[in-house]
């Protein structure tokens, strides 16, 4: 009887594994969602233990971080000192964000060798990785254990041909952040604009729970999904957070567009008599995007990170423009500079190389977005020729 009892009492013991998915927050940090794995003791239908690992750790202390990233890899590690009461306080209540579990339909083998994979990445040994936002994050650190337990079933089911959704076209982390929306527009490059598989952007935590619901694996009554429906742990208080692809870059352009056809026409109406118009076109354009032009190009020869070493907009912003700045602030004093002359030929080189760009892009040979930075460096070109011919009328 004693046997026969012990024997009931394990079988109600068990051990899962539930993919734990936090929403995006206000925080820049925290817009593009969190990814982590949650092993589970349970009684019964009674919780006994639990034990969350958190793949995004990091020194989010470091001030310097952002910089860092762009021009080197940086370390995150994998964490697993929390439990879910913890986390929940952490991320739910703490940065007001929803937080969602899902039972993974693992066998009692896989659940065994993803609990010791996730155990033994813990060591203090182990746990530090190189993070990738495309490659290695907490969220393809965790699709790719579970494909690895599952014998391929997750790539295999999602992989496949590219679809035509870029990291650029997901980009939802900078919405509500103006700033870092244009920084990313104009400093990634690339890599973060070609058509990816299903798998492969699962990096995204939203996707990533959506997608294992869509995966199949053996079950004892034949195939079932690999993952429960969500569960919602917290909801946020408070409104929502609007996550959505930014246009910030698609307002700047535009605004930039206005200002350079008014300073343009004002300038065509000066000269060649006054040519103060013309000294604020050529500033107006070659202060911000001059530097733009040579921070891609500072990235280009000292970044070892591809995202960001090789970019387009080294030809759609040419560093040369922070040249023109010396006859701007000449013109703007209503002098002449002794680079005038060269302004016509530098109008047409740079009108030259930005419309042999735009027919590479639409032959597909480039291929960064959104293309109206192109356009308006293109636009820019033809200010530039017409105010520099108009002046050499004298």
């Amino acid at each position: 009887m004693l046997a026969c009892l012990f024997v009931a009492a394990s079988a109600q013991a068990r051990t899962e594994i539930h993919l734990i998915t936090i929403g995006p927050g206000d925080h820049l940090l925290t817009r593009s969602g969190h990814t982590a794995l949650m092993v589970a003791e349970l009684d019964g239908e009674v919780l006994q233990s639990n034990r969350v690992y958190n793949y995004g750790d990091a020194d989010f202390d470091n001030k310097l971080m952002p910089v860092q990233a762009i021009f080197s890899y940086i370390h995150f590690f994998l964490s697993s000192n929390e439990t879910l009461d913890e986390a929940v306080r952490i991320y739910g209540y703490g940065q007001a964000r929803t937080m969602s579990h899902q039972k993974l339909n693992l066998s009692d083998d896989q659940i065994q060798r993803l609990r010791k994979r996730l155990e033994s990445d813990a060591l203090p040994e182990n746990r530090e990785y190189i993070y990738h936002h495309l490659e290695a994050s907490c969220a393809t650190k965790a699709r790719d254990l579970i494909d690895e337990v599952t014998g391929g079933a997750v790539r295999e089911q999602l992989g496949g041909p590219t679809t035509d959704t870029t990291y650029q076209d997901m980009n939802w982390a900078f919405s509500g952040h103006a700033g870092p929306a244009l920084a990313a527009t104009f400093f990634f490059g690339r890599p973060n604009h070609h058509p990816h598989d299903r798998y492969y952007g699962l990096y995204d935590s939203r996707r990533l729970s959506e997608g294992l619901l869509e995966v199949d694996v053996p079950g004892p009554d034949g195939p079932r999904a690999l993952s429960d429906t969500p569960e919602i742990i917290v909801e946020r208080q408070g409104p929502p957070v609007i996550v959505s692809p930014s246009l910030a870059t698609w307002m700047l352009m535009f605004t930039v567009f206005v200002v350079l056809s008014i300073l343009g026409w004002e300038a065509r109406k000066e000269l060649p008599r006054k040519t103060r118009s013309a000294g604020f076109l050529l500033g107006a354009w070659a202060l911000p995007f001059g530097l733009a032009g040579l921070f891609v190009g500072i990235l280009t020869i000292f970044s070892t990170v591809p995202e960001v070493k090789y970019n387009e907009m080294l030809l759609v912003l040419p560093l040369t423009d922070l040249v023109l700045l010396a006859p701007a602030v000449q013109w703007f004093r209503q002098r002449r500079s002794r680079l005038d002359r060269f302004l016509a030929p530098y109008a047409v080189a740079r009108l030259s190389l930005l419309s042999l760009y735009l027919a590479g892009w639409a032959g597909g040979l480039f291929i960064q977005r959104p293309i109206v930075i192109a356009l308006v460096s293109w636009w820019f070109s033809l200010m530039l020729l017409s105010v520099a011919r108009r002046s050499a009328d004298t």
